[in-house]
């Protein structure tokens, strides 16, 4: 098969089947007898896969535009043309014309000599600085463009739509366990430190997995927001720790970086994808003391057997850093699906207050933009629970110093006093 082939076949599956998208590559490139898959025609794939997939929606609308009555898995026939010709240039254009000809009997011929231009695809009869130029140039669901200008105003979405097209993380966290900041940055003279320390950054690196420091063990592909969170809460392991884990997140990593590998704590996992990404990263790290649970949110008090000095909770929630991670997450988040989270929300922050020893730290964080699930349910918490009290909120975003889009507040659970 060529690229284009798996390439077709991929967005078949992500598009029409909901398979993830890095499952669809591999579950594609198994149909390859060669049993060594050359890294540049896999790359291929997932160049030319995921072109489309990040613009999708001007895509669709030009090639439906044109192709009146078209086919939705012949409209990514030619969405593949229009990625491959504006962007990848991952084949020979004719070579693909003849594949979609031979595929759907369409011509493609015009499409190429209507859209030679990148910077004038999204049509003129779309007004600059409306939601839906919005929702084509940055490939987001309608709704979230309007949900994000609503709660963050017209400045601050604007920023945070840019944030998420750039997709390339140039941040690492340094492995303080094995060298020092100093001795990193004079071991890779062409990173820099940020000025708190512990991660370094490298704004010309293309593919930060790749780099040196990577390779070497020196660094962790760890989001800095994660060693933000960590230094402004004083976590004391010796009188517990527990983490309740519904969405993938750092915290392990960054918690490893900083403290080594005697951590000792539990961690609750929400579902068994997270239990299974959780023990990969204690393999991964060479955590020694862990305890790892799959725990529903409703069932805490099963799994933690007397209070903790602080309990970090990362629930199940709308996971827009998706965008920036995943190219086909776009289609995956759901408007309907946030009331379901707030309610888990609510349920798990009420679940683990009893289980937080008085002077302890309730920590509530989520990789998401939406006030719903972040302010209003600690606010609401808050005015529920008058044994708690608020010592820092904080939202980061992915267009700042740290690249990480994380919402998180800190409460302490007052002492009783007689």
């Amino acid at each position: 098969m060529k690229v284009y082939e798996h390439a077709f076949n991929v967005l078949n599956k992500v598009v029409f089947e909901s398979i993830p998208f890095h499952v669809a590559v591999k579950s594609s490139l198994k149909k390859e007898k060669k049993k060594i898959i050359d890294p540049s025609f896999r790359s291929g794939i997932y160049s030319l896969s995921g072109c489309v997939l990040r613009h999708y929606y001007i895509f669709e609308r030009i090639v439906k535009k044109e192709y009146e009555g078209i086919e939705d898995n012949n409209a990514l026939l030619m969405s593949l043309l229009l990625a491959n010709n504006l962007f990848t240039k991952t084949c020979e254009n004719d070579e693909l014309l003849k594949y979609i000809k031979h595929e759907c009997e369409l011509d493609g011929g015009l499409l190429l000599e209507k859209y030679s231009d990148s910077s004038k695809l999204i049509p003129e009869e779309v007004k600059p600085e409306t939601d839906e130029f919005y929702h084509l140039r940055y490939n987001l669901p309608l709704w979230l463009v309007r949900m994000w200008r609503k709660n963050c105003g017209p400045i601050l979405s604007k920023r945070l739509y840019r944030g998420l097209s750039s997709k390339d993380l140039n941040s690492l966290r340094i492995d303080n366990n094995k060298i020092s900041d100093t001795d990193f940055i004079n071991k890779y003279s062409d990173f820099k430190l940020l000025e708190s320390g512990g991660i370094a950054y490298n704004r010309q690196i293309k593919n930060i997995k790749q780099c040196e420091p990577v390779k070497n063990g020196d660094a962790l592909l760890c989001h800095g927001g994660y060693k933000y969170l960590l230094d402004q809460v004083d976590v004391d392991f010796l009188r517990g720790v527990a983490i309740y884990g519904g969405c993938s997140n750092d915290l392990l990593k960054e918690m490893y970086a900083s403290r080594g590998t005697n951590l000792k704590l539990e961690y609750l996992c929400g579902n068994q994808k997270h239990f299974f990404e959780v023990r990969e990263d204690i393999k991964d790290l060479g955590l020694m003391d862990l305890h790892v649970y799959e725990c529903a949110y409703n069932a805490i008090e099963t799994c933690i057997s007397k209070p903790v000095h602080a309990f970090f909770l990362f629930p199940e929630n709308s996971f827009f850093q998706g965008l920036v991670d995943n190219p086909d997450y776009f289609l995956r988040i759901k408007q309907e699906d946030l009331d379901a989270y707030i309610q888990i929300q609510k349920a798990l922050l009420n679940e683990s207050a009893p289980h937080v020893e008085e002077d302890g730290y309730l920590i509530y964080a989520l990789p998401t933009v939406c006030k719903n699930e972040t302010k209003r349910v600690i606010h609401n918490f808050l005015s529920e629970h008058s044994e708690f009290s608020l010592v820092e909120e904080k939202q980061l975003f992915p267009f700042d110093k740290y690249q990480t889009m994380l919402y998180f507040s800190i409460l302490r659970k007052e002492a009783e006093h007689d």
